[in-house]
C-alpha cells in the first residue's frame, strides 16, 4: 500500500502520506472514516462509495474537501468550486507534510492516473526520473504534488515500513488546535491496503528519537472506500509494470 498523510496543524501545516480514495481522519489516539470526498477532477468531482466505469478520475485532481463525522471540511484548495456547487461546509487549511526522501524495496511502485501521460493505450511516468532508478526525493515527490500538496492523482506502493519520515519545524506548530473538534491528521489511501490486521503507526519524535505525545496505530483494512480511480503502475526504473494498464483502484 502506499501513504500520503494528510496532517492539519492548524491553518499552518498539513497532508498525505498516502494511497487511495480510502481517506480517513484521526485524533490523538481515535480512527474515524471520511465518508465524503470532493475533488477538481473534471471541475468538480464528488464521491462517497466505490465508482463503475465513466465516473472514474484518471488524471490529476487535488482533494478540495472531506466530510468527517456528518460535517464537511474544506482544505482550502478552491473553496470557490465548492461555494458554485452550494456544498455547506466549514473552511480550513490543509497542506502536506513535506516528505524530503523515502526508502523503497522492489515492490514499491509509482501510481499515476491513467490520463496523466495524455496516452490512452500505452503508459508514460510523468515526469520522468533522472537515472536508472527513482531517487528518495523522486518518490516522495509523488506524495507532496498538486495544489498545497494534496493531489489524489498519484501515489507511491508499497513504501517499506519505517521509511517514510518529515521534518517540521516548532514554528508550524500550534498547540491551541488540539482538542477543539476538528479533525487535525488525514490519511488518504489510494490502493487497496495490504493485510487485514496489520496496523500503520503515526508518531511525532524529537531529534533524539524520542517519541513526542501519543503515538497513532492506523487500520486501513476496514475503512470505507469513498471512491474509484484509473492508473497506471510504474516500477522503480520508471517503465511500466506488469500489472495491466488503466488499473483500477479505490480512494
Amino acid at each position: 500500500m502506499t501513504l500520503k498523510l494528510l496532517l492539519r496543524i492548524r491553518l499552518l501545516f498539513s497532508k498525505k502520506i498516502v494511497f487511495f480514495f480510502l481517506l480517513a481522519t484521526f485524533q490523538i489516539n481515535a480512527q474515524s472514516d471520511v465518508t465524503r470526498i470532493y475533488t477538481d477532477w473534471n471541475g468538480y468531482w464528488t464521491s462517497n462509495k466505490a465508482t463503475l466505469e465513466g465516473n472514474r478520475p484518471d488524471d490529476a485532481n487535488n482533494l478540495l474537501a472531506f466530510t468527517w463525522k456528518n460535517t464537511t471540511y474544506s482544505t482550502g484548495v478552491n473553496n470557490t468550486i465548492l461555494d458554485t456547487k452550494g456544498i455547506t461546509y466549514i473552511p480550513q487549511k490543509f497542506r502536506a507534510l513535506k516528505i524530503q526522501t523515502l526508502g523503497s524495496s522492489t515492490s514499491t511502485y509509482f501510481l499515476q492516473g491513467s490520463m496523466i501521460d495524455a496516452l490512452p493505450t500505452t503508459a508514460k511516468l510523468i515526469p520522468s526520473i533522472s537515472g536508472s532508478t527513482a531517487t528518495g526525493a523522486e518518490l516522495a515527490s509523488r506524495l507532496t504534488d498538486g495544489d498545497n500538496g494534496l493531489s489524489l492523482g498519484t501515489g507511491i506502493a508499497n513504501i517499506p515500513v519505517g521509511k517514510a519520515e518529515f521534518k517540521i519545524g516548532t514554528n508550524n506548530l500550534n498547540l491551541t488546535g488540539l482538542n477543539d473538534g476538528f479533525p487535525d491528521l488525514i490519511v488518504t489511501q489510494v490502493a487497496d491496503p495490504g493485510g487485514t490486521s496489520s496496523a500503520d503507526v503515526f508518531k511525532f519524535v524529537d531529534a533524539a528519537g524520542n517519541t513526542v505525545g501519543t503515538e497513532i496505530s492506523f487500520l486501513f483494512s476496514p475503512v470505507q472506500v469513498v471512491g474509484t480511480y484509473s492508473l497506471d503502475l510504474f516500477n522503480m526504473n520508471g517503465t511500466p509494470s506488469n500489472f495491466p494498464a488503466r488499473f483500477h483502484t479505490r480512494y
